[in-house]
């Protein structure tokens, strides 16, 4: 039988799966159920802020690497709008803030600071990989004429990338910026959804799947995170005239999951490794800012010459 068999009333197995194992992972005292695959859990002001203190610092210490050109009393609009007008040599075609040597320690501190968000949430405990350590993600506000194969623009699945896994779930974490005008969109999969629809092909090709997805009315806002199974595509959506927002977007691998559905990749990171993240453990990178990040067709490798160090390591 094909992967992609006629449309049908009778739900698939694998999709029955899919939501009890995103239940049984993601349900909890703070989740709101959006719908069978997407929970959203709402985040206090305070934790909230102190999150945004930590991506302030880390994102500040990306423009100012040279010349000092914001300070931490700057206003979010006009640091976003510097980032556009100068952009600093770490962000990816992708708008992917990758870490590097020189403000490793402001990167860490933003980890520390996430870790503790997830677990205010009730989150952490579900978590036993990354799929690699999270990073900060900037869309920028102009409208692209050309797209990579493997932009955010295509609807798409996580799942898809070579260092992904159909067992993952992604986080999506909107924090500043344009959400009216620049945010995300949701699909659903229609009955007959199949596992396979998950192998690994490029983001472009989600075209091919529209008919069997159906587009949901998913508020995509800050002061709230969203949980989406990797069986839910997505994709960016920039209007005429918006302007950048930042957000952290992170995959990652809960403890209950498919067996089969999972290959281990050396990007994936374990939970309690980025948990002591401050505590007795650092992560160190070893690329200069300055070094010219490579553009391949797949995307780019930002997660490359890293190294976790024990604090008390000689």
């Amino acid at each position: 039988m094909s992967k992609f068999s006629k449309k049908s009333n009778k739900i698939s197995s694998d999709l029955i799966v899919r939501k009890n194992l995103f239940k049984r992972n993601f349900k909890n005292k703070n989740s709101k159920k959006e719908c069978d695959l997407i929970f959203s859990y709402n985040i206090e002001k305070s934790l909230l802020n102190d999150f945004l203190s930590s991506v302030k610092i880390f994102v500040i210490s990306c423009l100012n690497f040279k010349n000092k050109r914001v300070s931490q009393n700057t206003k979010w609009s006009k640091i976003l709008k510097e980032i556009s007008l100068n952009r600093p040599p770490n962000i990816t075609h992708n708008g992917l803030f990758v870490p590097k040597k020189e403000i490793s320690l402001e990167y860490n501190l933003m980890l520390t600071s996430f870790i503790n968000l997830l677990k205010k949430l009730n989150l952490g405990h579900k978590i036993k990989y990354f799929i690699g350590p999270p990073q900060l993600r900037i869309k920028f506000g102009n409208k692209k004429k050309k797209f990579m194969p493997n932009s955010s623009e295509y609807l798409h699945s996580d799942a898809w990338t070579q260092i992904n896994t159909k067992s993952c779930s992604t986080l999506f974490l909107p924090l500043v910026g344009d959400y009216k005008k620049n945010y995300v969109e949701f699909f659903y999969p229609k009955n007959n959804y199949n596992d396979q629809w998950l192998d690994k092909r490029y983001f472009m090709d989600g075209k091919n799947m529209i008919n069997y997805y159906k587009k949901l009315n998913l508020q995509y806002t800050t002061k709230k995170c969203l949980i989406a199974d990797s069986s839910i595509l997505h994709q960016s959506v920039t209007k005429n005239s918006c302007q950048a927002r930042l957000s952290m977007d992170i995959g990652l691998i809960p403890f209950n999951f498919k067996s089969k559905n999972y290959s281990n990749h050396s990007n994936h990171v374990p939970y309690e490794i980025i948990e002591k993240i401050g505590k007795d453990k650092i992560m160190i990178y070893k690329d200069s800012i300055e070094k010219k990040i490579k553009k391949t067709k797949v995307g780019t490798n930002t997660q490359a010459n890293r190294q976790i160090l024990s604090l008390d390591q000689q």
